[in-house]
C-alpha cells in the first residue's frame, strides 16, 4: 500500500486516512461541550447526573462499555462501574507508584502513560483489564509520558521534554520504544488518524501549533508540516471528518479553534468558539513548574501568557 509519505507535501490527510464521516457541526459541538463546556452550555444542556470522589487529580477518563478507566494521578488506575450513572462504583484500582496522566484501552489491556513526577518514575505500563475487579501489570517500559495514544501494534506517547516516542506495545509483557521525534518546544498531546501523527506543541520554531507526524514507518517517524499557532495555545487536539479542533488558552483568548484540513488551499481556520469570561492564562506565568513537572512546560505556558 502507498505511504502517505509518496503523496504528503501539505497538510491535508489523504482520504484514505480519514475517519468515518460524520456532519461537521454536531462533531465540533459534541467536541466544544466536551473540551470547553462553558463555551456551548446552553446549547450542551450539560447536567451533572452523578459523581465520584478521588483523593487525587483526575488527568483523564477513558470509558468502555460499562467501565470507565480513571488516570488518578498519585492514586493510579481507578476502574468505574458507570452503567448507572447515578451510581457510579469504584470496582478496581492499581497503584504504579508513579503520576499517571492517561489511559488508553484496547481489548483487555489499558495502557498507561505516567510521567517521573518528582523523580519517582514513571512511564507506559500495560494493564490486565479482564477482571476490572483485579488489574494485574503486565508490562511496562520507563519513560516520563504525559500521554498515550494506541493504534494496532503501536502507542504513540508523548513526554514533555523529549517529544514523541513510537512504542512497540504488540507484546504488552515487554513494550519497547523504537523511536523518538524531539520537536521544537513542548510537547503536549498527540492525535494519531491513519499515517498522521498530530503533536500539538508550545513554543519553538514555528512557535505555538501543531506539528503532523507521517508514522507510516514506525521506526522512524518524520515530520512533514505544521499548522503555525499565534498567541492561543493549544492544549489537546481531536481529528475527525477533515477537522482538528483544538481547544487552546491564551494572552487575551481562550476557546475552541477549528481547522480545515482538507482546504484546497491548505489548512485553514474556520471557527473560533471563544470561551466568555474566561480567566485565560491567569497565574500561569509566574508558575515556577507546569502541573506537569516539565521545566519545558513552564518555559513554554510562560512565553505565552507573559
Amino acid at each position: 500500500m502507498e505511504s502517505s509519505r509518496d503523496h504528503l507535501e501539505g497538510v491535508p490527510a489523504p482520504a484514505e486516512h480519514r475517519q468515518r464521516p460524520r456532519p461537521r457541526l454536531p462533531v465540533a459541538l459534541a467536541v466544544a461541550c466536551a473540551l470547553v463546556p462553558r463555551i456551548a452550555s446552553a446549547a450542551c444542556d450539560v447536567a451533572l447526573l452523578g459523581s465520584l470522589e478521588f483523593g487525587s487529580r483526575i488527568l483523564d477518563v477513558e470509558v468502555a462499555g460499562d467501565l470507565a478507566y480513571v488516570a488518578a494521578g498519585w492514586q493510579g488506575l481507578a476502574i468505574v462501574h458507570v452503567a448507572d450513572p447515578a451510581d457510579l462504583r469504584l470496582i478496581g484500582s492499581l497503584d504504579l507508584g508513579a503520576y499517571v496522566q492517561d489511559v488508553e484501552v484496547e481489548g483487555d489491556v489499558a495502557w498507561v502513560a505516567a510521567s517521573d513526577f518528582a523523580g519517582l518514575g514513571g512511564g507506559l505500563y500495560a494493564v490486565a483489564v479482564g477482571d476490572p475487579a483485579l488489574p494485574v501489570l503486565l508490562g511496562s517500559v520507563a519513560a516520563s509520558f504525559s500521554q498515550v495514544e494506541t493504534d494496532g501494534a503501536f502507542a504513540y506517547a508523548i513526554d514533555p521534554d523529549s517529544g514523541l516516542h513510537v512504542v512497540d506495545v504488540s507484546t504488552p509483557s515487554s513494550p519497547a520504544i523504537v523511536a523518538g521525534l524531539d520537536l521544537p518546544g513542548f510537547e503536549s498531546n498527540v492525535e494519531v488518524v491513519g499515517d498522521l501523527a498530530y503533536v500539538t506543541v508550545l513554543g519553538g520554531d514555528p512557535g505555538f501549533g501543531i506539528r503532523i507526524v507521517d508514522v507510516s514507518v514506525p521506526a522512524a517517524p518524520l515530520e512533514t508540516a505544521a499548522i503555525p499557532g499565534d498567541d492561543r495555545l493549544p492544549v489537546d487536539v481531536h481529528v475527525e471528518s477533515g477537522a482538528a479542533f483544538v481547544p487552546a488558552i491564551g494572552r487575551s483568548r481562550r476557546g475552541l479553534i477549528v481547522f480545515d484540513l482538507e482546504a484546497p488551499g491548505g489548512v485553514t481556520e474556520t471557527a473560533f468558539l471563544a470561551q466568555p469570561n474566561a480567566r485565560t492564562c491567569a497565574g500561569w506565568g509566574a508558575a515556577p513548574t507546569s502541573p506537569s513537572g516539565s521545566t519545558r512546560a513552564s518555559a513554554a505556558v510562560r512565553a505565552a501568557c507573559g
